[in-house]
């Protein structure tokens, strides 16, 4: 199964602008975009990493119940099970 492409190729600039300031004011501009976009990707994260936290919190939680279930039958169990053989002891 193919992998989805998670990166985004970013072609090689073209010098359009000859004048030293103009060409910087082309590679700032262009800097602030991908700084932009950086950010943009970086709040994404923290928001699905704050997801993901609250999930396995309720994975966790889910998993303490069942546990509690699972002693609560145990013990169920032992107590039938001496009601129904006591001489075994």
């Amino acid at each position: 199964m193919p992998l989805p492409h998670t990166a985004e190729i970013i072609p090689f600039p073209i010098r359009t602008p000859e004048n030293p300031a103009d060409r910087l004011r082309h590679a700032l501009a262009a800097l602030d975009d991908a700084l932009n976009r950086q950010r943009s990707a970086v709040a994404d994260w923290r928001f699905s990493l704050a997801a993901l936290h609250h999930g396995v919190q309720g994975l966790g939680a889910s998993l303490g119940d069942y546990h509690a279930s699972l002693g609560a039958l145990g013990r169920h169990v032992d107590t039938l099970h001496r009601t129904t053989r006591p001489h075994a002891e």
